[in-house]
């Protein structure tokens, strides 16, 4: 959703590229332009610059499956648009995911990586709240059935083999705290404090959530 969102915006400054190097729902890109090669993509960037342009390889009736990395470097150097942006992994709708070993699979040529959390994950337990959570747990040294908290988030994110596994050294990192209602804005802003401590993040954002009612 962050990522769609982001091209929607994206597409007011240049021509904007999307597609995935796992899959995606094959409802997700909604409205956007779909391509199933790089040349029909190249010629809907030319035909009509002002909506990005989606690129995967096939789909099987419910998902959409993407690029390997390589495919997606190559696009990147051969400039196809102003902005490329890679889905590279998922954590099937749970706020907070800890990789397995072949996750994510983020390109080699990648300039910069956002790595999203959701602040719900706070307060649940990592068998409610995360995707693989017997690995979440283990990075943050509990049990998959004790509490996640705002600590141990920051562990999972900030871990060279959490939320910085994979990317490359030459990439900026963004880390991005989703759905941040007035009831959790305590909580996101001490993660935003925490997180912001590493080195290796370049830049922290608070995403808010609509409030209802």
């Amino acid at each position: 959703s962050l990522m769609l969102q982001l091209a929607d915006e994206l597409v007011e400054r240049a021509p904007v590229l999307i597609t995935t190097t796992t899959k995606l729902g094959i409802d997700q890109p909604g409205d956007r332009t779909v391509c199933w090669s790089r040349e029909n993509a190249v010629a809907a960037l030319q035909r009509r610059a002002d909506r990005p342009v989606c690129v995967f390889a096939g789909h099987d009736g419910s998902k959409v499956h993407g690029l390997v990395p390589e495919q997606v470097d190559e696009m990147y150097r051969s400039r196809m648009a102003p902005y490329l942006l890679v889905e590279a992994d998922g954590s099937r709708r749970r706020p907070l995911k800890a990789p397995a070993v072949h996750e994510p699979v983020v390109p080699q040529q990648a300039s910069l990586v956002v790595v999203v959390v959701g602040i719900d994950a706070v307060g649940s337990t990592y068998a409610e709240a995360a995707h693989r959570p017997p690995r979440a747990a283990a990075l943050a040294g509990a049990g998959p059935d004790d509490e996640i908290t705002v600590e141990a988030v920051a562990r999972i994110i900030t871990h060279p083999g959490g939320g910085l596994k994979g990317i490359p050294d030459a990439a900026r990192v963004v880390v991005a705290i989703s759905k941040v209602g007035d009831a959790e804005t305590a909580a996101a802003r001490r993660l935003w404090d925490q997180v912001g401590r590493s080195r290796r993040i370049h830049r922290v954002v608070l995403i808010r959530r609509e409030e209802h009612g």
